[in-house]
């Protein structure tokens, strides 16, 4: 399209076009009028309906462009994403619905750049285990303990003293060595749930908005450990220091808002306490790290990475505790996603962004799925959170996610 090459000669299009979509800003100085904005709408032949809907979307998210040329190029983009929700939600086979939501001025290219999860090279395609490590390959004499499906009646009530069958999961021999796999043997339910949801009991905290910064990976292993406090220890939800991850984890891989991953905040963990958001609060962008140790709250014992590509390996560690999942996002699918079970081969494998899984169930047709939350704020998805469909077979799960996946342990 004509427009799509004016992108390229805006210069910053991209970087804006983020701007508008995360932060919904509105730029004061030298912006392209609005109103003018309106009057291209009505000299514009293309189809009323698109206009219309376009014209609520910059009102409703609050979205203004620095140049006629920038406005022309987002109107395009709006347009082709109008025209794929509206055949999508046509289908008659289709799990799920999509939106023109705050995402749907950008470009496949520019929302794929958002995504900044790095792969965490001790979860994906390793086959090597320490000494401690639980490889799935089950018992010493080559037995494998059975790990439950999910039974219909169970009780779906999770209660800490009674899912806990010992109060040192993972008894690390080598503290150095935290990597540690569980296929779901070390730690289970005679009998899981038939489906466990973490929100119904009180233990996810409520949905955040990382914003420009491409730090999914401090939201997901923070959302994890700010579930498993509440469940070991009760009292109120805490509200943990992303910016405190973005900030300080550099020096155990992390990129700041250029990305990371889970288990390198869980190893910074193990010898920094986490402070909370009101002692070190989130500024959307990397800073000089300024850990207070007098505000540090406590640390995390270890992690523990959960089997590759086993969903049953999974669906026994959910049902004691939300985990820390990576999954693949760049698609027009989690995009433009709206309600409902997402189900489509346009999801792909490739990890690239980090979520917390908090459960599963199925729905009133049989259909069963995996509940994730999301860091895109409550205006995405259903308010925040999505269902994927869940397979009971070994791979890599619809939209990749089970291929990344860990938990933190506390004292």
């Amino acid at each position: 399209m004509k427009y799509q090459s004016q992108l390229k000669k805006v210069g910053t299009i991209a970087a804006l076009g983020a701007v508008a979509a995360f932060a919904v800003i509105n730029l004061s100085e030298n912006i392209y009028d609005s109103n003018q904005n309106h009057v291209f709408l009505q000299e514009h032949n293309d189809d009323q309906d698109v206009k219309k809907e376009f014209s609520k979307f910059l009102n409703n998210f609050n979205k203004n462009y620095i140049t006629k040329e920038e406005y022309r190029a987002r109107y395009e983009i709006y347009a082709a994403n109008y025209a794929l929700v509206n055949s999508h939600n046509n289908r008659n086979d289709s799990t799920f619905e999509l939106e023109l939501n705050l995402f749907a001025d950008l470009s496949p290219e520019e929302f794929k750049s958002m995504q900044k999860l790095t792969v965490s090279k001790d979860i994906i395609h390793s086959n090597t285990q320490n000494e401690n490590s639980d490889n799935g390959q089950g018992n010493e004499d080559g037995s494998r303990d059975h790990i439950p499906e999910p039974q219909q009646g169970a009780n779906d009530v999770i209660i800490e003293n009674e899912i806990r069958q010992d109060e040192e999961i993972d008894q690390v021999e080598n503290e150095e060595q935290s990597n540690t796999q569980d296929d779901g043997n070390r730690r289970r339910l005679a009998v899981l749930p038939s489906a466990v949801d973490w929100r119904t009991s009180g233990f996810v905290s409520s949905i955040k908005n990382q914003g420009l910064c491409g730090s999914c990976y401090t939201f997901s292993s923070l959302a994890a450990l700010e579930s498993i406090y509440k469940i070991k220890k009760g009292g109120n939800l805490l509200d943990l220091s992303e910016q405190q991850l973005i900030d300080c984890t550099t020096v155990y891989g992390n990129f700041g808002c250029n990305g990371g991953n889970m288990n390198s905040n869980f190893q910074y963990l193990r010898y920094y306490k986490i402070q909370n958001e009101t002692t070190y609060p989130y500024a959307t962008r990397k800073n000089a790290c300024v850990y207070q140790p007098k505000f540090g709250l406590f640390n995390v014992k270890t992690f523990v990475n959960v089997a590759f590509n086993d969903p049953a390996a999974h669906l026994a560690a959910v049902a004691l505790q939300p985990l820390s999942i990576g999954l693949a996002a760049s698609n027009s699918v989690f995009q433009l996603y709206k309600s409902g079970i997402i189900d489509s081969p346009t999801c792909g494998t490739s990890v690239d962004h980090a979520v917390l899984l908090i459960g599963y169930g199925k729905d009133l047709t049989g259909v069963s799925y995996w509940i994730i939350k999301n860091s895109w704020g409550v205006y995405w998805g259903e308010r925040g959170y999505a269902r994927i469909r869940r397979d009971t077979t070994k791979g890599p799960g619809m939209c990749g996610l089970l291929q990344m996946s860990s938990y933190p342990v506390l004292y």
